[in-house]
């Protein structure tokens, strides 16, 4: 009779704790999720940029950066990560306010080097940007081409032919010097249009089809992806720019801050880089057109044999 007593009460103690260990353990688990928001967040900053980045549309986040950038946020568990939509402009206006945000599209530059922490190794060679036009104008200009290229200034400098392009995009050192020297001795040569968000290569394509103006600046594997993908902006030429044949780098970029700083050491110390830079590369060349692709082969091979010539 003792033991019965005894086993009763025990489980009427029992029962009343349960709610107490509910809340013990809910509790618990509160405070391990708190300690988990406190995590440092990297706020990645990602604009519609296709086949790079797919914001929204056939294919979002399906794009070769989208696909680089969550291979580093599943390598990245000690940081949160958070994906917004911005434009390139408001992208570089966050990092020189010091804001912890990070890149992985943002062209290596001088000028952006002055706000902006770059990895030391590209994660990706992309092909150089080409002058982008309509058929017509491509046969307009032919006269200009030498070996199959054509020199900026012999296309802006007579004053027949206008460059659209969006007033906060840089494209690289060289282009982005000749078309400074081109501004200064033809200030009506260039004309520059605002970005909003969702703004693309196919917004300036359209605008040019009006006649606003008559070339851009894009890169082979946009104007390939455009093409497919919408019918309405017509057939388009893409001819590369003299003197503008080295690959571009495409490099992880953080505000220059500690936090920064950190982001990127820990990026760099990632095992396996290699092997993601190469599954993005081949991701890259499968959304290039045909004759790109060959050239983009070439440019990988001359990449490698000078890395290797390097380490000897």
């Amino acid at each position: 009779m003792n033991v019965m007593r005894c086993r009763v009460s025990s489980l009427a103690t029992v029962s009343r704790s349960l709610p107490a260990i509910a809340g013990w353990l809910a509790t618990s688990l509160f405070n391990m999720a708190a300690a988990a928001d406190q995590r440092p967040t990297i706020r990645w900053l990602v604009s519609h940029e296709p086949p790079a980045t797919i914001v929204h549309g056939e294919g979002r986040g399906g794009g070769f950066g989208d696909n680089y950038r969550k291979a580093l946020i599943e390598r990245l568990p000690e940081f949160a990560h958070r994906v917004e939509i911005t434009t390139s402009r408001r992208r570089e206006a966050l990092m020189r306010r010091g804001e912890p945000v990070c890149s992985i599209l943002m062209i290596r530059t001088p000028a952006r080097e002055q706000f902006a922490l770059f990895a030391s190794k590209p994660y990706l060679l992309a092909l150089p940007v080409r002058l982008v036009m309509q058929e017509e104008t491509a046969e307009s200009l032919r006269p200009l081409a030498h070996d199959d290229t054509l020199r900026l200034e012999d296309v802006l400098g007579d004053g027949t032919h206008h460059l659209g392009i969006f007033k906060s995009v840089s494209f690289d050192s060289l282009i982005d010097r000749q078309l400074a020297d081109i501004g200064k001795g033809y200030p009506d040569a260039i004309r520059y249009f605002d970005e909003a968000p969702g703004s693309t290569l196919r917004n300036l394509v359209r605008l040019m089809s009006k006649g606003r103006f008559d070339v851009t600046l894009g890169h082979s594997v946009v104007v390939h992806h455009w093409t497919r993908n919408d019918p309405s902006i017509g057939r388009l030429v893409y001819i590369p720019v003299a003197s503008v044949v080295a690959p571009i780098p495409l490099h992880v970029s953080c505000t220059k801050s500690l936090f920064g700083q950190e982001v990127i050491r820990q990026v760099e110390q990632l095992p396996g880089l290699d092997s993601l830079a190469d599954t993005a590369a081949r991701d890259y060349a499968s959304r290039l057109p045909e004759e790109e692709q060959v050239r983009y082969r070439a440019i990988l091979q001359a990449a490698r044999r000078s890395t290797k010539a390097g380490s000897e």
